[in-house]
């Protein structure tokens, strides 16, 4: 499956996977029941459903670090985080460890603050719309961002053990199988890479870095379908996690965060319970009927 991936370099996974082998005795070994990983949660439908998994299935001791990265959407993710936190703390009142907050951004802030439009723009193709593109379905994705984030929790790890005592060296993403198809930085290659960087880094082969959905040692590989099924099963109140790339009270509907994640709904037979913003689907279609009448009169 790896193999026939776009953005997968099998040739590079061998090499370093040999060589955490010939390292450590192994590639990637999950932690025992009770102990102590670091996860990345957004709250995300993703990151939220990985942390329940973590608690659930495997019984660990997760600590959760949020980063905020100067995202449109980043207050209604931290909304999700609190919601989530008491939710997991009565859930799982002997593993569950209060998420740690901090704020970096990516690209920094002086960067945002001079461009008009992000790098690397996403844009969902809209037939209804004017030029075929929907400007209102646009995230910011910066080069390679997301492979960046992992080193925060990294050090984030060696703050708990100066700190704390806490000597925790597995570090745990919610990427989905999907999502390394569109973006080279979620990809096997990409992860193998970042965790063969940390080890480098600090000259210790303990580290481990992977995301549970898609980490071949464990033998599965979940799209966010099958994440959806394990929570509905579960009754994780999954409507209170956020998607939507916009900064508004609830999620639009349109882009395509909350598209895919429809989509994932359907293919997994489950209810989405989600509310999604009426007023803003009617301000899209307002917008693109004054563009429409605006065409008319120039061709007029």
């Amino acid at each position: 499956m790896i193999r026939k991936r776009k953005f997968e370099d099998m040739g590079v996974i061998t090499s370093m996977e040999a060589l955490f082998q010939k390292k450590r005795g192994y590639v990637f070994r999950m932690p025992k029941p009770n102990s102590e990983v670091i996860m990345l949660v957004s709250g995300g439908l993703d990151s939220v459903l990985t942390w329940g998994l973590l608690l659930e299935k495997y019984r660990l001791r997760v600590h959760p670090l949020f980063l905020n990265k100067g995202e449109r959407r980043a207050s209604q993710e931290e909304r999700a985080l609190d919601y989530f936190s008491t939710y997991y703390s009565k859930r799982y009142p002997s593993l569950f460890v209060s998420p740690v907050k901090q704020t970096i951004y990516l690209p920094q802030k002086e960067i945002l603050s001079s461009l008009k439009t992000p790098f690397d723009n996403l844009l969902k193709y809209d037939k209804k719309t004017i030029r075929g593109f929907n400007p209102y379905t646009t995230t910011n994705i910066f080069l390679g961002s997301p492979g960046m984030v992992p080193l925060y929790a990294m050090l984030h790890a060696r703050y708990l053990e100066l700190k704390e005592n806490k000597k925790i060296r597995t570090i745990f993403s919610s990427v989905m199988i999907g999502d390394g198809l569109m973006c080279p930085s979620q990809t096997i290659t990409s992860i193998r890479t970042i965790n063969l960087a940390m080890c480098t880094f600090t000259g210790d082969y303990t580290w481990q870095f992977t995301s549970p959905s898609v980490e071949p040692r464990l033998h599965h590989y979940y799209q966010k379908r099958d994440l959806i099924k394990w929570g509905s099963k579960s009754n994780i109140p999954m409507e209170k996690t956020w998607s939507c790339y916009r900064g508004l009270y609830q999620q639009c509907g349109r882009c395509l965060a909350c598209d895919a994640r429809k989509n994932e709904f359907k293919k997994a037979n489950v209810p989405d319970y989600t509310q999604y913003s009426k007023a803003y689907d009617l301000s899209i279609r307002l917008r693109n009927r004054l563009k429409r009448m605006a065409r008319l009169l120039h061709i007029w």
